[in-house]
């Protein structure tokens, strides 16, 4: 088994075009098409009894390549196999490695893992203070697998947003507290969302304020709307707004959907399946208020009937089932 694993390392770390594999004209290289490419797929196959063999390998490895390759071995088999007593096994060894590109490369692998952790948290935390930044960014991220001592991951990600000037350390802090934050966290996402103005950050600290007291944070986000410019977290808040708030946004998102409907945009957008457009999430709020204030259907009349040509397709798709133009579908 020894001798299977150290030649499935030694094939991932082959960047050469596979056997039967050929290159398109004009094509000098595909990572698709390469012997490392191949050999991934391999450890999809490998059963459990290879785990001793890797975990030996990676323990006795001097080249830092293979024993990178030996890491990622192991992360796919634990996350496979359900296995978080071998995400330990890696994180005791991330522990005791030197090299930072391999302490972040694999830290990073393992928060991309679904498994739920609830030990070797002292580790992470450290690695989260360390000040190489990739070391630092992996380990945040990590930390939002951690179901125990929530408080004390808490603390440390106020702290991260409290003193980091960091665009990353924030993000990636706002991204991990829409998971473990509570009450105790909202100032300092507020105060992160007042001063920053990068839009990852933005809308992440949207996010998690959202996940944590949304429905009290209406006010907030209303008064977000009117000071940030950038377009793509304006439409992050229209989305939270409308989820939580009440006839108090009428005038704000009326106004909003004039704006965006007030020239016409040269792209159309792609949405995620649990996406829609920021004007969607805008009109179908206030749909519900149609019958309560005249400028709503008066809003509705004016996008029927002068402002298709304006929607993108997404939008106008969703206007023509759900808005009727004086007694006609669009």
């Amino acid at each position: 088994m020894k001798n299977k694993i150290e030649n499935l390392i030694s094939k991932l770390l082959d960047d050469s075009l596979a056997p039967g594999e050929s290159l398109p004209a004009g094509t000098s290289y595909d990572s698709s098409k390469t012997v490392a490419f191949q050999a991934s797929k391999e450890i999809q196959e490998l059963d459990k009894t290879s785990i001793d063999a890797v975990k030996e390998i990676l323990l006795k490895e001097k080249n830092k390549d293979r024993k990178s390759k030996a890491y990622s071995i192991l992360r796919i088999l634990a996350e496979k196999y359900n296995d978080v007593e071998l995400i330990y096994f890696i994180l005791d060894n991330l522990n005791l490695e030197k090299t930072k590109n391999i302490i972040s490369l694999h830290l990073g692998g393992l928060a991309w893992t679904k498994l739920k952790l609830t030990e070797r948290l002292d580790i992470v935390l450290n690695f989260a203070k360390r000040k190489e930044w990739q070391i630092r960014h992996s380990a945040i991220q990590l930390l939002a697998h951690y179901s125990v001592q929530i408080s004390e991951i808490e603390n440390l990600l106020i702290t991260i947003l409290n003193n980091s000037k960091d665009e990353y350390d924030l993000l990636y802090t706002n991204s991990t507290l829409r998971i473990v934050g509570s009450s105790k966290s909202i100032e300092s996402l507020k105060t992160v969302i007042i001063e920053n103005n990068k839009s990852d950050v933005l809308t992440t600290g949207i996010y998690a304020l959202s996940k944590i007291d949304g429905e009290n944070q209406v006010d907030f986000f209303m008064e977000m709307m009117k000071d940030k410019r950038d377009s793509f977290v304006k439409s992050t808040l229209t989305k939270h707004i409308t989820k939580f708030s009440d006839q108090r946004a009428i005038e704000l998102l009326i106004d909003r959907v004039k704006k965006i409907l007030a020239k016409k945009r040269s792209t159309n957008m792609h949405y995620g399946s649990d996406q829609s457009p920021e004007i969607v999430y805008a009109i179908d709020f206030l749909k519900k208020y149609e019958s309560e204030d005249e400028r709503i259907p008066k809003l509705l009349q004016w996008i029927v009937n002068k402002k298709v040509d304006f929607l993108d397709e997404t939008e106008l798709k969703w206007v023509k089932e759900n808005i009727k133009k004086a007694g006609n579908t669009v």
